[in-house]
Formats: structure tokens, C-alpha cells, sequence
């Protein structure tokens, strides 16, 4: 019985090596592409200060998840990638490099950094996906809602909807994650 044991253990541990491996995990992490490389100025600008809130949904640009889509309304998540940030965060870390770069607001900082703010502006995610259902390599999609809010009297200065595409190179994760 001990050898049939010990042989059993030979034999299996043969087949686990047989096994295919498993694809490694990628990470992938939004960038601005268009971002100008202007060195922030430290003079204080006269102005009203701005914070950035990113505002987490249940939506698709608030996974981790690398969402591609091959027909109207679906969704689903490449098994071996995933972004380093939730899109609607990082998305709000963008926009916040971008207006501080540009010098609009004596001051531009997220939300709870302990900042007091003249104006809040909420960043909504709602789709961040690599259609795939026009066929080819696809495009790369990023949709947001922001949300311009007065703090003192609490009253919305303004909301707009944003829908971004860029055509991917490749029909995978990579090619998805590049062109978003």
C-alpha cells in the first residue's frame, strides 16, 4: 500500500507540471495623453480655489475590472487585467493635474486633503470600456459626468456630460487599456 501511495504521489506530481500555466496579471493605469508638461507655477493666483471630488457608482468606471464590450448594453472584464486605479479616481487626478497646470484657481485640491474650497467639482465615471462590437481592433470609450457645485450657498453652478473614443490598436487588453 505504501509503494502504491508513493507511486500515485510520482505519477500526479508528473501531471500538475503538464499543466498549462496560468496568464499572468496585467495592470494598466489611465495616463493623459494630451497633459502639457507646464511646470506648475507657486505664485499664489488671486481667484476662487477649487476641490476635486471623484464620486464612486456602481457603474463600469468604478471597477478595477478592464470592461470590454462586444454587443450593445453587455459588459464584461478581460480575466487577466485590471486597472492600478478605479477609473472615476483616477480620472478626478487628471482633472485636478490639468487645472492646476492651467492656473485658473488660486488653488485645486482633492476633498478631505484638509483644503477649503470656493467651488467643488464632482467627478462621475460612468463608462470605461473597449468596444469591441464595430469589429477590427475597436475603440477605447471613457464617459464622465462633472458636476460644478458653489459651496457657500450649495447651489450647482453647472453639469455636463463627457463621452471620449480613441481608436485601439490591438482587440485586446492592452489595446483597450491604451486607447482609454
Amino acid at each position: 500500500m505504501k509503494r502504491f501511495a508513493a507511486a500515485a504521489a510520482v505519477l500526479l506530481a508528473g501531471c500538475v507540471s503538464l499543466l498549462p500555466e496560468r496568464a499572468a496579471q496585467s495592470y494598466y493605469r489611465l495616463e493623459d495623453a494630451a497633459q502639457a508638461a507646464a511646470a506648475l507655477a507657486s505664485a499664489t493666483r488671486a481667484g476662487p480655489s477649487a476641490l476635486i471630488a471623484p464620486v464612486p457608482t456602481d457603474s463600469v468606471g468604478n471597477s478595477f475590472g478592464l470592461a470590454y464590450t462586444r454587443a450593445a448594453g453587455e459588459r464584461a472584464f478581460y480575466q487577466y487585467a485590471q486597472w492600478t486605479d478605479r477609473p472615476t479616481f483616477r480620472v478626478a487626478q487628471l482633472l485636478l493635474d490639468r487645472l492646476a497646470a492651467r492656473g485658473a484657481f488660486s488653488s485645486v485640491a482633492r476633498l478631505g486633503s484638509g483644503v477649503a474650497g470656493d467651488v467643488l467639482i464632482n467627478v462621475i465615471v460612468t463608462d470605461a470600456v473597449h468596444d469591441l462590437t464595430s469589429g477590427g481592433a475597436g475603440v477605447g470609450r471613457v464617459e464622465a459626468m462633472i458636476e460644478v457645485i458653489d459651496r457657500q450657498p450649495r447651489a450647482l453652478l453647472g453639469r455636463r456630460h463627457f463621452a471620449f473614443a480613441a481608436p485601439a490598436a490591438a482587440a485586446n487588453a492592452a489595446g483597450g487599456a491604451a486607447a482609454i
